[in-house]
């Protein structure tokens, strides 16, 4: 079976996918402060990894956090996501959480279809669901392997999300042996502090913009589009009568229509 997935969102971005582009948001540009931050075990673990009790204090352990945290946060800089909703119908609390005012859209895809969508050239996408933990109590072993990983989980505050996300970063080339030999050498005369930062080298390059357009056919990844609940009639008209001129045509298999939320009871 299918896993079926929704888009909500206002008419501007709409009409930037019918025309071929969907966007992706640089993950700094978020609300969520937690976006692609480690657990608070997993924090812990860099930090102890690092602190010598028997020789150091808790200043000194207050200063490797400080570091570690500077080390860790502009990966944020190094991603932009598409968020997606996984279900199998409309949800009121999507409408209300990601459009403001009474126009808007929901497009609904699959996984299966938004898994044919191609990274442009020197871009990697990613796509995977989103897994919700405990940021207080839980150690993930796995966030370690790649510094981009962080990247998978949200807080369990926000399961009500149901989030499936594609995500698009550049990567560097490996490193050339002289690069290496360098890096080293400046270790050796590095107090620690300024050695974390030195071996933590990110092989994501920064993305200068703050979203990137990724080209996609919207007549192979939306089924359905549904008008937000109370959508006034005459503008729903209208943007059928856009969607109609972007796609030459109106008959298509993209299924049109007023969203469930807008009928009256026995109606």
């Amino acid at each position: 079976m299918k896993t079926k997935v929704w888009r909500y969102m206002d008419l501007n971005k709409f009409y930037d996918i019918i025309d071929g582009n969907l966007y992706f948001s640089r993950a700094d540009k978020f609300k969520d402060e937690f976006e692609g931050v480690l657990t608070n075990k997993n924090f812990e673990a860099y930090v102890d990894w690092m602190f010598d009790p028997r020789t150091e204090t808790n200043k000194d352990k207050e200063e490797l956090r400080r570091v570690w945290e500077k080390v860790h946060l502009p990966k944020k800089n190094k991603v932009a996501i598409s968020c997606w909703h996984i279900n199998e119908n409309e949800n009121i609390s999507m409408w209300e959480r990601y459009i403001e005012g009474n126009e808007g859209v929901a497009i609904s895809s699959t996984v299966e279809q938004l898994s044919e969508i191609n990274a442009p050239d020197g871009y990697t996408i990613v796509k995977y669901p989103v897994e919700y933990i405990d940021f207080e109590k839980d150690y993930k072993v796995q966030i370690n392997n790649y510094e981009l990983t962080p990247f998978i989980y949200k807080r369990v505050e926000y399961d009500s999300e149901k989030e499936y996300r594609l995500m698009i970063f550049r990567e560097k080339g490996e490193a050339k042996f002289e690069e290496i030999s360098k890096a080293i050498s400046e270790l050796l005369n590095l107090n620690r502090s300024h050695i974390i930062e030195k071996m933590y080298i990110s092989n994501v390059y920064d993305l200068e913009l703050e979203g990137i357009k990724v080209p996609i056919d919207p007549l192979n990844i939306i089924n359905d589009i549904v008008f937000k609940p109370n959508m006034d009639v005459l503008k729903q008209n209208e943007v059928i009568k856009i969607i109609n001129d972007r796609f030459k045509t109106s008959n298509t298999k993209i299924d049109i229509r007023a969203s469930n939320l807008s009928k009256k009871p026995y109606k």
